[in-house]
């Protein structure tokens, strides 16, 4: 987490810029929960994408400031260590558009 909130806080929205360190990871928790219940639904909805420095895939997962709105602010890349996903950084949303392996587009569109 340090490494989205601290060193990677110039990609999040200006909204929460101004919000403690502890407010960015509820809203980065309850986005990834999110999208854990909704590709259980869409299995499309967390889309893969490849690291060519790292030589893995990685997963993206949509950043929402608010679930009621449609677009997220930006995307969530997480990977698999040792058995479980750890959230490695964000990027802006037009970044993990360039960034995805889309085999099909998720039903929802969030990374249209």
């Amino acid at each position: 987490m340090k490494n989205i909130i601290d060193e990677r806080k110039d990609r999040l929205p200006k909204e929460l810029m101004d919000k403690s360190p502890i407010q960015v990871y509820m809203f980065l928790k309850t986005s990834v929960e999110y999208a854990v219940k909704m590709s259980k639904i869409d299995y499309k909805f967390i889309v893969p994408s490849y690291s060519i420095a790292n030589t893995e895939i990685q997963f993206l997962i949509p950043f929402y400031v608010d679930l009621g709105n449609k677009k997220p602010v930006c995307a969530i890349v997480t990977t698999k260590e040792n058995g479980r996903y750890v959230l490695k950084t964000i990027l802006p949303i037009d970044t993990a558009y360039n960034n995805a392996r889309l085999l099909s587009i998720p039903d929802t569109g969030w990374l249209a």
